[in-house]
């Protein structure tokens, strides 16, 4: 496989509802979509989606370093897998992809994706003989909503029968009634953890648990800001609930860190924040290996691009405690691939085995949604 060019496209694809938490509000997805093509005609495709609020980026200064990561590679000639890693280590050390997780993740999965197609392997079969697990269970997802918009959501999620949920929440008392009108709408069955994005201090956080202990959490995800480790490790010493970090842990120093320190209990994973496809394996091994839990998470207006990646690495994992994605069809007024990426009744998936990411990408969906910013070739 020879590569010849790279496509860099910026991408606004409308919500179909406005999507808030405590950290964003977001009405459009926000991502870059990288092609990159062969010699002969063959195109693989990868995602990216910067979000300022968890590593950083901003999504024109994301499609700048793409195209900068892609420079040098066409020509370069690829023989077996060992020659693409050899190539994409050597572009993930570069301060530009140590600056630009979002921007190396798409160019990895394009390349990923296209030497997939090229040997006619599903992306997880690069990475394992056989599939740790080939049926899933994904969570339904609730943002801060009101009124019919609730209503609607919940009445979808008892209708596919959706029993493990992740509730966003950004006030104490506002908070913690929220999770007392979901837990009183799904019931006793539900599997209902929560997600702060930071909106709490330490001292908030225990008081939230206190007063939402009678409604049965599961976890708590990023319950303080980021950088207030300190206090992340106070909820998880003295909170009722294993305590997930998100933002607070995009890089492997972060991941280090935190388990040196046994900071929280568990990780969400997120392909485009933590650099890519295979160091997102690193991440899984390293916390599997020390005993803590992952989540498999994805940040809201993915395509089918990231939803498929991300299943293909939930196939190599054997223990994934949560998993989120492939809510493109619920989310976004229109995916850009042709078939869907999604889940049935009760979150139901499974794992996916036509060659590459196993999607096919609607040009037309392309064209309409999709900005060709770039071209490297």
């Amino acid at each position: 496989m020879i590569i010849k060019k790279f496509s860099i496209f910026r991408l606004a694809i409308p919500f179909s509802l406005p999507i808030s938490h405590n950290l964003a509000r977001r009405q459009k997805s926000d991502a870059l979509l990288i092609i990159a093509e062969s010699e002969n005609g063959q195109k693989g495709y990868g995602e990216g989606t910067p979000r300022p609020y968890v590593t950083g980026e901003e999504l024109d200064s994301c499609i700048a370093a793409a195209s900068m990561l892609c420079q040098g590679l066409t020509g370069t000639k690829i023989e077996n897998l060992k020659d693409l890693e050899a190539l994409l280590d050597e572009k993930a050390s570069s301060g530009t992809a140590r600056a630009n997780p979002s921007a190396f993740c798409a160019m990895e999965l394009s390349l990923l994706d296209l030497w997939g197609r090229t040997c006619q392997k599903p992306l997880w079969r690069l990475f394992a003989d056989t599939p740790a697990r080939e049926s899933f269970s994904y969570s339904a997802v609730i943002p801060m909503l009101k009124g019919p918009a609730l209503d609607h959501l919940l009445d979808a999620i008892r209708g596919l029968e959706m029993y493990t949920v992740k509730v966003k929440v950004s006030g104490l008392r506002t908070g913690v009634e929220y999770v007392r009108r979901i837990r009183n709408t799904l019931g006793s069955r539900a599997n209902i953890r929560v997600d702060a994005n930071g909106a709490f201090s330490a001292e908030q956080s225990l008081e939230f648990l206190e007063k939402a202990n009678p409604f049965g959490i599961s976890a708590f995800e990023q319950p303080v800001p980021k950088d207030d480790l300190y206090g992340m490790k106070k909820v998880t010493e003295l909170g009722s609930v294993p305590v997930l970090a998100d933002e607070s842990v995009c890089t492997s120093m972060d991941l280090k860190y935190l388990v040196e320190n046994r900071i929280c209990s568990g990780f969400n994973i997120r392909l485009s924040k933590c650099k890519g496809f295979r160091n997102s394996l690193r991440f899984w091994r390293y916390a599997e290996q020390h005993g803590f839990i992952c989540q498999m998470g994805c940040h809201v207006g993915e395509t089918a691009v990231l939803a498929a990646a991300g299943r293909h690495f939930a196939t190599i994992c054997e223990r994934i405690t949560f998993m989120e994605g492939s809510f493109s069809r619920f989310v976004l007024v229109h995916d850009l691939s042709r078939e869907g990426v999604t889940f049935g009744r009760g979150g139901r998936a499974t794992s996916m085995h036509r060659p590459g990411l196993g999607i096919d990408i609607d040009e037309s969906a392309l064209a309409r949604w999709g900005e060709l910013v770039a071209e490297v070739m």
